[in-house]
């Protein structure tokens, strides 16, 4: 256990990475002597330096780190502290088109006045909604990018054709991503997708959906590496990234790369490994901002031995200004104030992941607050004195895990 460390850099550290890449360092051993074939296409050689910067049509994102879009976690608040710690790209969650157009209050304020580049996620079914929200998101919220949702695998959204079911039906998927793109394409804002490699092992979908989803205008692609039916199956993702060097060699547009991102050192692997033109952070960032840090300091100095693990003190400070911003925000859209802290507990499991000697009654009683001063009262009132982290569980799996593997 190490105390009030404010990042490693440590044998410790190398001994770590070892034995996570142990499977992927074998892997590339063996394609030294052999092509490997993925998908029943032999694959070629990709490239080993590492990309500067992301082309999204017009825009530039440098370092090529984004943050994927997840619901119920990258609003305003959470995107602000990822941009601080160095996030290029901060995609909106995912916004209902059809709930967008009915003007419901959870849907109205996505994005901050600082927010230079506002980028927003799109889901639904139907074109014309689609085409509609695009168009209300780019002339009323001032929005620069936006990307499609094509990859929820939650149960009650395949049931109704949508998530990561749309793209097993290519005359929808074609229909829904022209719409986006025919309305967007002239205020200059670039459409892009976010993608599961299908819904089941036995039914992959990402290949052919690549392309018709480039053919009709997609500027870059998000492939996740899981199927929907193994939701976020632990190590599932590592097993597949073979998946995103194959549609990158497949199209023409960028493919950024998705799933079981931890470390600066798994984002490095991925791009070498796959020739991805970025990489989303999804559930690794979830309480770890400064990964991003970690990830921007690594693809511009190609130093990857850092895991920043900050001291109890600093990590309780951003979680109380994650909170206070949250609940304010909030407050704008008519939530009450415990309401707000009720949505922010998940959060506070995710802060300590991996983090020792933590009163076992201290995260109950926050959990317990009705106000915002109880809470900041209960925060304060455990200095931290004999709290250390387990590296293991601070870079391990958090967030929503399980599914069929």
């Amino acid at each position: 256990m190490t105390k009030h460390a404010a990042f490693i850099s440590t044998p410790l550290l190398h001994s770590l990475a070892t034995r996570r890449n142990a499977p992927r360092a074998l892997a590339q051993c063996t394609a030294a002597s052999a092509p490997s074939v993925i998908e029943g296409r032999v694959e070629e050689d990709i490239p080993s330096t590492l990309p500067s910067s992301l082309h999204i049509g017009n825009l530039q994102i440098s370092p090529p780190v984004v943050l994927a879009p997840m619901a119920g976690v990258t609003n305003y608040p959470f995107r602000k502290l990822c941009r601080t710690h160095g996030a290029a790209l901060y995609v909106s969650e995912m916004v209902l088109a059809s709930s967008l157009l009915s003007g419901q209050p959870t849907t109205r304020l996505r994005f901050g006045v600082d927010e230079d580049l506002r980028s927003a996620q799109l889901y639904g079914t139907d074109p014309s909604n689609i085409a509609a929200a695009a168009n209300f998101l780019i002339n009323h919220h001032g929005v620069k990018h936006i990307d499609l949702n094509f990859g929820c695998p939650a149960p009650k959204v395949l049931r109704r054709g949508g998530g990561a079911a749309i793209p097993a039906d290519e005359h929808v998927l074609a229909q829904i991503a022209s719409a986006a793109v025919t309305v967007a394409t002239p205020y200059g804002v670039p459409v892009t997708a976010k993608m599961r490699a299908g819904l089941s092992p036995s039914h992959l979908t990402y290949a052919r959906a690549g392309q018709v989803l480039q053919d009709c205008g997609v500027a870059a692609i998000t492939l996740h590496t899981r199927t929907a039916n193994q939701l976020y199956a632990k190590g599932a993702g590592r097993a597949n990234w073979d998946r995103i060097r194959h549609l990158q060699q497949l199209l023409d547009i960028p493919v950024i790369g998705n799933g079981d991102v931890f470390t600066a050192q798994d984002a490095v692997d991925m791009l070498r490994e796959t020739g991805a033109a970025g990489v989303a952070i999804g559930r690794g960032c979830l309480g770890r901002p400064w990964l991003f840090r970690d990830l921007r300091e690594a693809l511009e100095t190609g130093r990857t031995n850092t895991i920043t693990v900050p001291p109890f003190e600093q990590v309780r400070d951003t979680m109380m200004e994650h909170v206070r911003e949250a609940v304010d925000w909030m407050a704008a859209d008519q939530v009450d104030e415990l309401a707000a802290l009720k949505s922010m507990r998940k959060w506070f499991a995710w802060y300590w992941r991996g983090y020792e000697g933590l009163p076992g009654d201290w995260t109950t009683q926050m959990c317990k607050a009705e106000t915002l001063e109880q809470f900041e009262e209960i925060s304060n009132a455990f200095d931290g004195k004999g709290v250390g982290f387990a590296l293991n569980k601070v870079v391990g799996e958090r967030g929503k895990v399980g599914g069929i593997t």
